[in-house]
């Protein structure tokens, strides 16, 4: 789900939408209960800010049982703290009485394309993907209940029409992170620390807390594509087009 973060909802990009209806105080409440009414295990949001995913988001969503995981782009690693607060990036929530955190990992796509060593001396390589901060979030997760574990990957690539070879690098640079990942994950060994914590399901602050899931033993994988896997993110791309194939 792209949120469309308040600083790219501009009257200028979209001057047919009322204003009342653009400004974001009214925009994200609705997505707040979107997300609520849904209610699903796991929800990957696009173009969230650092300041609303800490001030709003992170802890509304606590309330209905939701722990988060965010990344911003690349460029809010050389900003100052607060402006960094505006830069967007990857959210990832899921339902914490249901699922265990094993591992999360960022994946920058500009700074992993310009590491790879058939891209020196490449200067296009660079002008064209370096200078694109896109990121995914990657988080590695254990269902209390059955013991299964499931890699979820969350990713905003490149919009722009004109750059299709950068979106497909960047789908090609993802797939290739995921199968390194998939591999070390098969490798994990089982989850000792299954303890189920009591979250809040009330809206309204009351503290009500679910009964506890009993744990169940992790799952075994031999090889990473045992491992269910789930990609979600904003593509930019169209069936029929590279990225997408």
């Amino acid at each position: 789900y792209n949120t469309l973060c308040d600083q790219s909802a501009t009257p200028s990009h979209y001057g047919y939408v009322p204003s009342r209806a653009l400004a974001w105080e009214f925009r994200r409440d609705l997505i707040l209960n979107e997300i609520r009414s849904h209610d699903a295990d796991i929800a990957c949001l696009q173009e969230i800010d650092q300041g609303n995913y800490n001030d709003f988001f992170r802890e509304q969503l606590a309330y209905n049982d939701y722990k988060g995981v965010y990344w911003p782009r690349g460029r809010a690693m050389g900003m100052h703290e607060e402006e960094a607060k505006s830069v967007d990036g990857c959210a990832t929530f899921f339902k914490a009485s249901k699922y265990i955190l094993l591992d999360k990992q960022l994946i920058n796509f500009g700074q992993t394309a310009v590491r790879r060593p058939d891209a020196k001396g490449q200067d296009d390589i660079y002008n064209r993907l370096w200078q694109k901060d896109h990121i995914a979030v990657v988080v590695f997760l254990e269902n209390r209940m059955t013991g299964t574990r499931l890699i979820v990957v969350n990713a905003h690539l490149y919009w722009d029409p004109a750059f299709r070879d950068v979106k497909l690098i960047q789908t090609a640079i993802l797939m290739e992170e995921i199968t390194k990942l998939s591999e070390k994950y098969s490798k994990f060994p089982p989850c000792t620390d299954k303890t189920a914590f009591r979250f809040s399901e009330a809206e309204d602050g009351a503290r009500e807390a679910t009964t506890p899931v009993e744990p169940a033993p992790s799952a075994e994988y031999t090889s990473g594509d045992q491992i269910p896997l789930l990609i979600c993110g904003d593509f930019n791309s169209a069936p029929g087009e590279a990225a997408y194939n």
